[in-house]
């Protein structure tokens, strides 16, 4: 038998699949999982390198108008709809405060990988759990404010797809807004 961490035995898969290929094991024992891997790279051998295409993501220069979120459940619907999502947190993080900031993110993560493989009751659990998110943000002084940008992917197969990102900023409260929870105030994004 091959070593279990050795090349023969490793496939490489997104978050998603990897949750859908875990919760199967029926439908996908290893010998199919060798047989997918094996199929793949000899596909992948036969295009060579000259076929792999020079992709990119336009339009993350542009300014992009922030809302403050108060509510787990609409931040876990701009997760949702996202192809991809990025964030920013501010400079001046006490220790205390970076903890919260960490588990957020990472909840906002496995929120975003899973929402399109889990059905309503993990949709209502994410939401609190964003929710409860939010307020320890809140707690240590901290705002998020969030928007979904279109970027748009050129390079693959189509001319041009539509690319939407969410962009998840958290900010102390002090540098937010004078009043933060005027959530008709904007916030502008300038990023890169």
């Amino acid at each position: 038998m091959d070593d279990i961490d050795g090349h023969n035995n490793l496939i490489l898969l997104c978050a998603n699949c990897h949750a859908v290929v875990d919760a199967q094991p029926e439908a996908f024992p290893p010998d199919e999982l060798h047989r997918i891997k094996h199929t793949h790279e000899e596909r992948v051998a036969k295009q060579g390198t000259a076929s792999i295409p020079n992709i990119s993501l336009r339009g993350r220069g542009q300014p992009l108008s922030l809302r403050l979120v108060q509510s787990g459940d609409t931040l876990l619907s701009l997760l949702g709809r996202a192809f991809s999502w990025s964030y920013g947190t501010p400079d001046g993080l006490l220790p205390s405060q970076r903890e919260v900031v960490g588990d957020f993110l990472q909840t906002c993560q496995d929120s975003s990988e899973a929402y399109g493989e889990l059905g309503p009751r993990f949709h209502l659990e994410a939401g609190q759990q964003l929710q409860d998110g939010l307020s320890a943000l809140r707690e240590n002084e901290l705002v998020v404010y969030a928007a979904t940008r279109r970027l748009t992917l050129t390079g693959g197969h189509d001319a041009e797809t539509p690319w939407p990102e969410t962009v998840v900023e958290i900010l102390h409260e002090r540098e937010a807004r004078a009043d933060p929870t005027d959530a008709e105030q904007p916030l502008v994004h300038e990023s890169g």
